[in-house]
């Protein structure tokens, strides 16, 4: 079976100099705090970012994922869409 995926938010701008990044989730009430895993739409290719933390801010989420430790390395992740894998498409994203 193909997997399929769907879009949660937008990763919208990094936040400090260790590696955090802005979500500003599509919808408010999705169980971010739980994601382990999120998908990224970076032109075109997905990437598999596993979730350090997770926290709320503002209207916003701060997302640190594993192995990114530096702003220079998720810079490159701003504008790019944030997607989960659909339930029973193999994808276990959730703890």
């Amino acid at each position: 079976m193909q997997q399929q995926f769907f879009a949660i938010g937008v990763i919208t701008n990094t936040h400090n100099l260790k590696g955090e990044v802005r979500f500003l989730p599509h919808y408010p009430e999705f169980p971010i705090k739980k994601l382990t895993k999120l998908y990224i739409d970076h032109y075109g290719q997905y990437m598999i970012l596993e979730i350090e933390r997770a926290r709320p801010h503002k209207k916003f989420w701060l997302l640190k994922f594993k192995n990114y430790e530096r702003i220079d390395d998720v810079i490159k992740f701003k504008g790019s869409a944030a997607l989960v894998g659909t339930p029973g498409a193999g994808s276990a994203v959730f703890s």
